[in-house]
């Protein structure tokens, strides 16, 4: 692999993705600070406003998770329709390139959202006390989410031939994997059976881990499994886009 290659290839693709923000920039940063807002409100008041702290760490979660899974699956769709993964290919850029590229622009217009939300959250003591071994556990878990909703955003994309019925089916399983996850509400509301169902979202083992490491509320023995588990989710889903660009001729 020619390291120096790569680092211009992601480049190239996540310019080429941020041209629509650079004519747009108010519409797309816009879309990222009000997507998790409204979501937020709808759970608040399904809540009836109790526990907004909760809700507040949810919306986090969600700037986090959302663009690598929506971001990479709905530009990858449209650079199909438009022809642009033909040029990536014929450049040639690889998969890897190019997943890191798409998902490295879509996480660059949620940043300013993101922080926002963030500091709002230590402003009202939502996050805290929090403790050095927490914030290195948060940080190499977000990598991993990130690299596994790429990945699963990337199959998708990839696998899909009709862009319309997909992107509108990313939209729906993205929003299925917000609500049954723990990300804005808790497990503790729900029936025991139901409980174990909500471990076959991955959005669960990052919003436990998250959740437990800014509010030093759970055991480390807990959050190291759920970033064990993060960790083999995102290997598994890193191993397609090494074995080329057979998906990309479906």
């Amino acid at each position: 692999m020619n390291v120096r290659k790569e680092l211009r290839d992601i480049e190239t693709v996540a310019v080429m993705n941020l041209q629509w923000v650079r004519r747009l920039p108010l519409l797309f940063f816009g879309y990222a600070l009000i997507l998790p807002s409204v979501f937020a409100f709808m759970f608040i008041v399904i809540s009836k406003g109790t526990n907004l702290n909760y809700v507040l760490l949810g919306t986090i979660i969600f700037s986090v998770v959302q663009p690598t899974f929506l971001g990479m699956a709905k530009n990858l769709m449209s650079d199909k329709f438009t022809g642009m993964l033909t040029y990536y290919k014929l450049l040639p850029i690889s998969p890897l390139s190019l997943s890191l590229g798409v998902s490295l622009s879509s996480l660059a217009i949620s940043a300013p959202a993101l922080v926002l939300y963030t500091a709002f959250a230590i402003y009202v003591g939502a996050i805290g006390p929090v403790t050095v071994l927490g914030i290195i556990i948060v940080i190499v878990a977000t990598v991993l989410t990130w690299i596994f909703f790429s990945g699963l955003g990337y199959l998708f994309a990839m696998s899909s031939s009709r862009v319309k019925q997909a992107q509108m089916s990313v939209d729906i399983i993205w929003a299925v994997l917000i609500f049954f996850s723990p990300a804005y509400y808790s497990t503790d509301v729900l029936p025991q059976g139901l409980r174990y169902v909500f471990y076959l979202n991955p959005v669960t083992y990052y919003s436990d881990l998250f959740r437990d490491c800014l509010t030093s509320s759970g055991s480390l023995l807990f959050i190291l499994i759920d970033l064990a588990v993060i960790g083999a989710l995102s290997v598994a889903m890193m191993l397609p886009m090494f074995r080329g660009w057979k998906w990309v001729d479906k």
